[in-house]
C-alpha cells in the first residue's frame, strides 16, 4: 500500500469515528436504529435527513432539492442520549444573519418524532421522520436501460496532477460510470457534504459526506454509510485533478484491500468530452 493509500485510508477510519466506544448513556442498540437516511414532508417541501452517530455525538445533513448545494444544511450540536436525540441546524441568510432551529425528539416504533423550534417562534412544529423506501434497484435497472457503459478506466485523465484549491474542487461532481451525485461545501473550517442518486429525489440512494480534506495536489472525502444492520462504514475517495476530471480510487472500509478506479466530472462542465457517456454528468433534476 502507498503512502498516499495509507495516510487516505487513516483518514477515513477517523472520519467515521470509533462507534464501538460508546458513551454510558448511550445504549449500543439506539445507534445503528438512527444512522443512515430518514425523511419528512414539512411545509410541503420534501426533505431528506441524513443521520452519522458516533458514541453519543450526532451529526448529518439535512435538505431538500439536496441537487443544490445552497439547500445543504449541516448539523450542529447534536447529540443522543437513550432513545432521544436532539440538534441545530444554521441557516445562512441573504442578509448575514443566519436563522436557527432546533430539534428534540424521539426514536420510537421505528420512526423518529421531533418538535422543531425556530428562533422568534414559540409555536413548535412536530416533524415525524420515516425510512425512505429502497429505489436502489430501481435506479441501477435505469442506468442498464441506458446501455453499457464504458468502464472507469476509459475516463482516466491524462497528464500530472493540477492544483486543487477549494474553488475548483467543491461544487457537484458526477461520474459516468454510475448514478451517484457528489456534492462538496465549505462549511466554516470543514468541508462537508452528500453523495445521492442523480437527482438526489429522495433518501433511499444518499449518503453523508462526513468529511474531506485537499491535502497537497490530492482530494481525500469519506463518505459515510450505515450497512443493513446499521453498523458504520466509509467509502473513501482518494483523487487528483487532471484535465478538468477528478480521477483516482475508492475503498470500502470494510474490505481495506480493494481499490476501485474512481473519476467524475463537475456538473455541466463544457471541456468534458461531448461523448454519450458522459450524459449523466450533464443531466438537470
Amino acid at each position: 500500500m502507498s503512502v498516499w493509500q495509507t495516510v487516505a485510508l487513516t483518514f477515513a477510519l477517523a472520519s467515521i469515528g470509533s462507534f464501538s466506544r460508546g458513551s454510558v448513556a448511550q445504549p449500543l442498540s439506539v445507534a445503528p436504529k438512527i444512522r443512515g437516511s430518514w425523511i419528512a414532508e414539512s411545509e410541503g417541501a420534501h426533505y431528506i435527513y441524513i443521520f452519522a452517530v458516533e458514541g453519543d455525538r450526532l451529526s448529518g445533513v439535512v435538505c431538500a432539492k439536496c441537487y443544490d448545494l445552497k439547500n445543504l444544511t449541516f448539523i450542529s450540536n447534536g447529540r443522543v442520549e437513550g432513545d432521544r436525540l436532539a440538534f441545530t441546524l444554521v441557516h445562512d441568510a441573504a442578509d448575514g444573519k443566519p436563522s436557527r432551529e432546533t430539534f428534540r425528539g424521539k426514536l420510537k416504533n421505528g420512526q423518529v418524532r421531533l418538535e422543531r423550534s425556530r428562533d422568534g417562534d414559540n409555536r413548535p412544529t412536530e416533524i415525524m421522520l420515516k425510512r425512505p423506501p429502497s429505489r436502489v434497484a430501481e435506479i441501477f435497472a435505469a442506468d442498464k436501460a441506458g446501455g453499457p457503459r464504458a468502464p472507469a478506466e476509459s475516463f482516466v485523465g491524462l497528464g500530472p496532477s493540477e492544483p486543487l484549491t477549494p474553488e475548483n474542487a467543491l461544487g457537484v461532481w458526477r461520474s459516468p460510470v454510475g448514478s451517484t451525485a457528489y456534492l462538496f461545501k465549505q462549511v466554516g473550517d470543514r468541508i462537508m457534504g452528500i453523495a445521492c442518486d442523480s437527482y438526489c429525489a429522495d433518501g433511499s440512494y444518499s449518503a453523508f459526506i462526513s468529511s474531506a480534506e485537499i491535502a497537497r495536489n490530492t482530494f481525500l472525502a469519506s463518505i459515510v454509510h450505515a450497512d443493513q444492520t446499521g453498523e458504520p462504514y466509509a467509502n473513501l475517495l482518494t483523487l487528483y485533478l487532471s484535465q478538468g476530471r477528478m480521477t483516482g480510487t475508492y475503498v470500502d472500509t470494510r474490505r481495506p484491500e480493494k481499490r476501485v478506479i474512481h473519476v467524475m466530472v463537475r456538473q455541466n462542465d463544457p471541456n468534458v468530452p461531448d461523448d454519450p457517456f458522459w450524459r449523466g454528468a450533464f443531466s438537470n433534476p
